[in-house]
């Protein structure tokens, strides 16, 4: 072995602890434990006209009440519209204190005012 080789390995001894401890300290920290857990009830559909974007449009307006039955956390709520003429999905991310309970509504627009068939799903999940 060459006199430059051992220089060359001797360096790469020294620098592979060092990038080591750099990719150690440059991981991101672990994410905080969410114990939040949402239970959904009541959920109801009603059609009707809301002012969207300066103007009345018909729609549906999916209700429901959520409770975090967990610890304070971050709940995602999903909520789906299927009807005759499509499907549709609103999501939102909201923090919730320990037994907090909200009513919440959600507005979809795109149904016309013939739809048939309107079915509402909703989910709330850490």
């Amino acid at each position: 072995m060459t006199a430059r080789a051992r220089q060359n390995i001797g360096c790469l001894a020294l620098l592979l602890p060092l990038a080591a401890v750099l990719c150690a300290c440059s991981s991101p920290p672990p994410a905080p434990k969410n114990n939040a857990h949402g239970s959904v009830s009541n959920v109801r559909v009603t059609g009707e006209a809301q002012l969207i974007n300066g103007e009345m449009d018909w729609g549906e307006l999916v209700t429901f009440d959520l409770v975090n039955t967990g610890e304070r956390g971050m709940l995602h709520i999903t909520v789906v519209l299927s009807t005759s003429e499509g499907q549709w999905t609103r999501t939102q991310d909201l923090e919730f204190g320990a037994q907090e309970s909200r009513t919440l509504s959600y507005f979809f627009q795109e149904p016309t005012i013939n739809v048939t068939n309107v079915q509402a799903r909703v989910s709330a999940e850490p």
